[in-house]
């Protein structure tokens, strides 16, 4: 919920929130949820499901941001800080936290996400490599969402893949 009071006393701060709202509706979001792993072919992905559709994005990452995922899912304590929850412990102790994650652009087969951080009454959005903003979302506990168009980038790649001709071999 964005409070609207601070911004209709600045000009500059409602043009502001205009635009966040705007962004908002323009990039249709759609909320989705981290459902685990999957390993194709020997290739770990990240699966994440839209809970208003069912539809699934998979997401490649490597096999240690697959082990961080799965940690960071499970729940169990750790001996040590990974990265993603020291990552956590410096927003928090700067007064900063993760309001949401966004998968953003899919392009050249390659993901891109947004971390949208909040504090000290501003909202910041960083670059993040999705397993990395992933594997934060997952720990802060945060939503995740997926612009609609990216959803329907990878279905249309998905069908391409699937209706392709598998190139047969002969002995």
């Amino acid at each position: 919920m964005i409070n609207l009071k601070p911004a209709l006393e600045s000009p500059r701060l409602f043009r502001y929130h205009c635009c966040v709202i705007l962004c908002l509706l323009l990039a249709q979001l759609v909320p989705v949820q981290v459902a685990g792993l999957w390993n194709i072919s020997g290739i770990w992905n990240m699966v994440l499901v839209d809970t208003t559709s069912g539809k699934f994005l998979l997401i490649g990452v490597s096999q240690e941001q697959a082990a961080a995922l799965q940690q960071g899912l499970s729940g169990l304590p750790t001996p040590r800080p990974m990265t993603h929850d020291l990552f956590l412990q410096t927003l928090d102790s700067t007064g900063w936290s993760v309001s949401r994650v966004v998968i953003n652009q899919l392009k050249n087969d390659v993901f891109y996400a947004r971390l949208i951080l909040k504090g000290h009454g501003k909202r910041l959005s960083l670059d993040a490599r999705p397993s990395d903003a992933l594997n934060i979302a997952v720990r802060a506990p945060c939503p995740v969402f997926v612009e609609k168009s990216v959803l329907e980038s990878f279905y249309q790649e998905l069908r391409k893949a699937i209706q392709a001709p598998t190139p047969v071999q002969t002995i």
